[in-house]
């Protein structure tokens, strides 16, 4: 079954893609890829003291058009280990309350305390992530666009900051691209950013149906997140497996090389094999898309992780919905 999803920009979804994966490169201090049509601007931090990050770190870069100077396109990257510091990320709300221009903004707007931290709290020697990301803006009178783009993690900060800068700066273009971004906040701030701030129709939400990290918050932590944008899905996961190789659902790099084929295609939709980016004796498929809610796949994963004859038996009739 072919599902109705709006299409996506090819080339700035790409652009978008490369920007995250370098972002990426430049937190393990690489040298990194920049974006086709880009020019390097500088780098941000970010600051955590919670169970599994270092303290500040690098988390993201700043590039604006070569032919168009007014052009910008910020990257956050996600984090490597995931699975055991999500929990922390989400353990409360608080309210959001904008860098710049915050005066009439709402009083109820609730994202989760982990992800809001780290983008708004500045550390004992640096600014906060997002006072540094305005910064490499600079005078709002030379920025005509802006495009956030990031990853897992990185997502819930590109959806703070594009809201962030729709309120300080309102006639500033503002594009959102998320890469398995989870919910960020609860029913007002999607009510908030979708329809007060209008970001719905300028922001792009992709996921893999099959990876988890779209689905949290998990069931009762609380289940009233609401997800943001419009949702653009892709459907991949390791080939004949009767694990979940949950990593390989999620990996940037396996979400661009679906995006990368599928983007140039009418539908955009790819079905196709390619070696997985995480584990080279794996090959990821790219397989039909789904047309049914996301399952609360980190509740399924914590059943199935202590009923493994179970994960077997649901594997098989995931694989033949899939196929149908």
């Amino acid at each position: 079954m072919t599902i109705h999803q709006n299409p996506v920009n090819p080339t700035l979804t790409l652009s978008c893609a490369q920007a995250v994966i370098s972002a990426y490169g430049d937190y393990a201090e690489k040298e990194f890829t920049i974006p086709e049509g880009y020019e390097f601007v500088g780098r941000f931090t970010g600051w955590a003291t919670m169970a599994g990050f270092p303290g500040e770190a690098r988390f993201g870069l700043v590039f604006k058009e070569i032919k168009n100077a007014k052009a910008y396109l910020v990257a956050f990257r996600g984090t490597q280990g995931w699975a055991d510091i999500w929990n922390d990320l989400w353990s409360y709300t608080v309210a959001f309350n904008p860098f710049i221009n915050g005066e009439d903004f709402p009083k109820d707007v609730n994202v989760a305390w982990g992800f809001y931290s780290i983008y708004a709290d500045a550390g004992s020697k640096s600014p906060s992530m997002r006072e540094q990301v305005f910064k490499l803006l600079g005078d709002p009178k030379n920025v005509e666009s802006v495009a956030i783009c990031g990853h897992s993690l990185g997502g819930t900060f590109a959806s703070l900051c594009a809201l962030d800068l729709r309120v300080a700066y309102p006639s500033m273009a503002i594009h959102s691209t998320t890469f398995a971004s989870p919910r960020v906040g609860k029913h007002e701030w999607k009510k908030t950013y979708d329809s007060t701030y209008h970001l719905k129709d300028s922001t792009t939400r992709i996921y893999n149906y099959s990876d988890y990290v779209p689905s949290l918050p998990p069931a009762g932590i609380p289940t009233y997140f609401d997800h943001v944008g419009e949702p653009f899905q892709i459907n991949t996961y390791v080939k004949d497996a009767t694990l979940p190789y949950a990593i390989s659902r999620h990996s940037m790099d396996n979400y661009r090389t679906v995006l990368t084929h599928a983007v140039h295609q009418d539908p955009q939709i790819w079905l196709g094999e390619y070696p997985d980016a995480v584990y080279e004796y794996c090959t990821m498929l790219s397989a039909k898309l789904v047309d049914a809610p996301m399952p609360e796949w980190a509740a399924i994963h914590r059943f199935m992780t202590q009923h493994p004859e179970t994960a077997i038996r649901y594997h098989e009739a995931m694989k033949a919905e899939y196929e149908a």
